[in-house]
């Protein structure tokens, strides 16, 4: 029995190390700026380009 308490726990505390891990990456890139170009990389990019498709028509 205890030897499927230790591996549940090692289970358990491995996710719990991963799920820390990408929210500590994610708050830094938010927290550097890295955010925007990370997550909408497109729809920055399509606002660069809609003004001078606009200001053409």
């Amino acid at each position: 029995m205890p030897d499927k308490r230790t591996k549940a726990l090692l289970i358990l505390s491995a996710a719990f190390l991963i799920v820390i891990g990408i929210t500590w990456t994610e708050l830094n890139n938010y927290k550097l700026g890295n955010y925007e170009s990370y997550r909408g990389e497109r729809s920055a990019f399509n606002q660069q380009l809609s003004p001078p498709h606009s200001s053409n028509l």
